[in-house]
């Protein structure tokens, strides 16, 4: 069947990573004194989640098409750490 047109796919999403608009996604961790516990790694909750981060943020192939930012929280009110960039995953941890 030949309906005369031509067929296009849709548009990639907005915030997908893939095209030119980038993911936007902000790390949001618990600095609460609860992280301080330790872990069965020898570190503490907090020490152990910042170096997930780190490996996260540092990974070209995680960090292809995304902005990163991080928010931190506890007891008080939330406050954006590194607001997300283009370059902020250079500064989050």
């Amino acid at each position: 069947m030949d309906f005369g047109s031509q067929i296009e796919a849709k548009p990639v999403p907005p915030g997908s990573g893939e095209g030119d608009v980038p993911a936007n996604i902000l790390i949001m961790l618990d600095v609460s004194g609860s992280m301080s516990r330790r872990t069965n790694s020898g570190g503490t909750r907090l020490s152990d989640a910042k170096k997930v981060i780190k490996s996260i943020v540092s990974d070209s192939n995680l960090t292809k098409g995304a902005n990163f930012g991080l928010m931190e929280w506890a007891s008080r009110a939330p406050s954006i750490n590194v607001p997300i960039s283009p370059l902020s995953s250079n500064l989050v941890y």
